[in-house]
């Protein structure tokens, strides 16, 4: 709207009856453009107390414009206006009401907060969901326990609001009833998960107790298990280790959702799990376990010292008794070839023939020239033909290929794949 326009409106206002003052709103509104629609808005609050009457009269319009521009104004105007946002509220169209609420989520006097809570039982159910999102907007811990209740409301929109409101407020006294309705599935399910992750290091004793306990139903140990990714991944707090032994034994999981997911997490959780990580892929009896244990470390590689560890406990891995964990190993070693590559090397001297032929195969999958010399040494003294095999193999690769710098070095978040939320 151009500058002028809104000046001469503005001159004409003080001498505006209410239904003169009503168009003047109106057409503020109507017929701001988009870029000045901020403005108009500002011009708005201006007027204060001689705008509000229109306001909420525009509560109830069919026009979604003008009903939402009314809701921010009022919204950003102070207290003195909540009582008629009160009245509003018990307007009989569910429409105006949950307009007023949204105006309302804005102003966080007890008051407010009292009236809101009222409408947690609104016979309309988008009031009773535009309570809940308002409340938690607040923030206001006094609306734990209604929201709480909220979750076993009749309608799926509630009870998605209750838990994102759970969320953002954040007391654990939510997460037990958060925990109790993730088997619901959908969005409920999904606003549940997010919550719980924003609830954050108070989640992670209940969440890890039922990935660990193979009585509860597979969906919820996978869902437990996806969360504690979550909260890995925003919450950059030491108390993620203590959901270590737990994913561990959801990696052992029969259901092969909780593995993946158990998996999943100990990626992003990176070094607190390397000692577990390690035990896995070495000792544990199941090749399975030991297979997705290298695929782990090959997911969560970083250029950081502790990594020199795991890359030590892949090449010891390559001499696995399974083909298809030698598979896996190598894969993860390629995976963080730049990372690995020095120790690989180093590794061409190791006593055990079978882990020197897997040594080989990736230094040739990797592709590096560097490892053309040391295995052209090896390749001279080397007495077991299925070594010297692997050897010649690799050299005839590297050979082939033309000279290149070693690659840069990727960036952590490239080897652990996406780290964005899966929710």
């Amino acid at each position: 709207m151009a500058v002028g326009i809104v000046m001469m409106l503005m001159g004409s206002v003080c001498l505006a009856h209410a239904d003169q003052m009503d168009d003047v709103v109106q057409t503020l509104i109507r017929e701001a453009s988009e870029e000045s629609l901020e403005d108009v808005e500002s011009t708005l609050l201006r007027l204060g107390p001689m705008a509000v009457d229109s306001l909420v009269r525009l509560l109830a319009s069919d026009d979604n414009a003008l009903r939402m521009t009314a809701v921010r104004v009022l919204g950003s105007m102070d207290h003195t206006i909540d009582e008629k946002l009160f009245q509003a509220l018990r307007d009989d169209r569910w429409k105006v009401r949950v307009a007023a609420v949204s105006a309302l989520a804005h102003h966080q006097s007890e008051m407010v907060v009292k009236h809101l809570l009222t409408k947690l039982h609104d016979l309309h159910p988008s009031v009773r969901s535009a309570s809940a999102r308002a409340l938690g907007r607040i923030g206001n811990a006094e609306a734990i326990d209604s929201l709480i209740l909220a979750l076993q409301d009749a309608q799926r929109i509630v009870r998605k609001s209750a838990a994102k409101a759970l969320g953002r407020i954040g007391d654990p006294r939510a997460i037990v009833p958060l925990i109790a309705i993730l088997q619901e599935g959908g969005v409920v399910q999904r606003e549940s998960m997010r919550a719980l992750a924003h609830i954050g290091p108070p989640a992670i004793q209940p969440l890890s107790a039922i990935v660990s306990d193979g009585n509860q139903n597979a969906s919820v140990r996978q869902i437990a298990a996806l969360v504690l990714r979550e909260i890995a991944l925003l919450e950059r707090v030491t108390s993620i280790a203590d959901s270590v032994p737990a994913l561990g034994v959801g990696l052992r999981d029969n259901d092969a959702g909780v593995r993946q997911a158990s998996a999943d997490a100990l990626v992003i959780i990176g070094q607190p799990a390397a000692d577990l990580l390690r035990t896995a892929l070495l000792n544990d009896l199941d090749p399975g376990v030991r297979a997705e244990a290298a695929t782990i470390f090959g997911r969560s590689g970083s250029a950081t010292a502790w990594y020199a560890e795991a890359v030590d406990a892949l090449i010891l891995a390559l001499a696995d008794q399974e083909e298809h964990v030698r598979v896996a190993v190598r894969t993860a070693l390629i995976r963080i070839h730049v990372i690995a590559h020095g120790q690989l090397v180093a590794a061409l001297n190791d006593k055990n023939p079978v882990r020197r032929m897997g040594v080989s195969e990736v230094l040739g999958a990797i592709g590096h020239r560097g490892s053309i010399q040391p295995l052209e040494t090896l390749r001279k003294i080397e007495l077991d033909p299925a070594v010297r095999t692997s050897i010649e193999s690799a050299l005839e690769v590297l050979h082939a290929k033309p000279s290149a710098k070693m690659p840069s070095l990727p960036s952590p978040s490239t080897l652990k794949g996406s780290r964005s939320s899966g929710f």
